[in-house]
């Protein structure tokens, strides 16, 4: 899909859904997961819940991971920005209701980076979560990395949530064994070739130090054997997803990818500095 129609995409989403996680996201449940995952890949850098430190995520639509880790960080100083104008209106609506003031929300192009006053600052957390998959071409993601790359402080990390086409891969080789039909990824995304992501993070003076599938039993739930006993459809409200959900939240505090890799998002956690695992 052309980068323009991407855009409409997001536009009409916006419409639609408003200040609703459904904007981004069609899964509460899920949403959940990677808010823990990125709070966890926060606190693995040695950023502790009283901490004064900067975040800044790209790609932030309507603003729920900003505000999610606000309430998980206080004193954060946290930006995020989006290309897409109505996104950002209404974040800048769900921040007001909720009297939050250490969030702050503007439009900008992830492409187009050196020109913005982003290029002046640097963030000890930067980060994604499924935004990079909303770019065309892998040529633009990799630009996309280097320009995200450029705004990490010296002791920073970048937190990249992505989906993998091997993952999706192998989901769809997942469903093929239960005798359904493989699901067709959405035209607005392009998902990630991981070693070439990895390698372009490397490129820019940043080291991988972990790999999260944070939502492997979730996702394994959700496309997969919640539609084999559903006649193929799959339930975003089925009450297995929050046990499974509540599950997770639970054994990730004690054992990351703990449910093997059969999620559909991966989180990349890079850093300036080599941390331990």
């Amino acid at each position: 899909m052309e980068l323009d129609k991407i855009e409409k995409h997001w536009k009409d989403w916006a419409k639609k859904f408003g200040e609703d996680i459904r904007a981004t996201e069609k899964s509460k449940t899920r949403k959940a997961l990677e808010i823990d995952a990125l709070r966890r890949g926060i606190l693995a850098a040695g950023f502790n819940t009283e901490d004064v430190f900067s975040i800044l995520e790209a790609g932030s639509g309507t603003g729920h991971n900003c505000i999610a880790l606000s309430e998980a960080f206080p004193n954060a100083i946290i930006e995020g920005f989006d290309y897409v104008e109505e996104m950002i209106s209404n974040a800048n609506l769900l921040k007001k209701k909720l009297g939050l003031t250490n969030i702050k929300y503007s439009c900008d192009n992830l492409l187009t980076l050196h020109k913005s006053k982003f290029f002046k600052k640097k963030f000890d957390v930067v980060f994604t979560n499924r935004c990079l998959i909303n770019l065309n071409t892998h040529d633009l993601q990799k630009i996309a990395i280097k320009n995200l790359s450029k705004l990490v402080s010296d002791k920073g990390i970048m937190i990249l949530a992505e989906n993998p086409q091997k993952k999706f891969d192998y989901q769809n080789d997942l469903r093929s064994l239960m005798g359904l039909p493989k699901r067709s990824q959405p035209d607005f995304n392009l998902l990630i070739d991981e070693n070439n992501y990895i390698q372009t993070a490397k490129e820019n003076d940043l080291e991988l130090i972990y790999k999260d599938d944070f939502s492997s039993l979730h996702d394994l739930l959700l496309y997969v054997l919640i539609p084999s006993i559903n006649g193929g459809e799959i339930d975003y409200d089925h009450p297995l997803l929050k046990s499974a959900t509540n599950l997770s939240l639970k054994v990730f505090q004690k054992e990351r990818n703990a449910f093997s890799t059969f999620g559909q998002n991966r989180l990349y956690y890079f850093a300036k500095k080599k941390l331990s695992k």
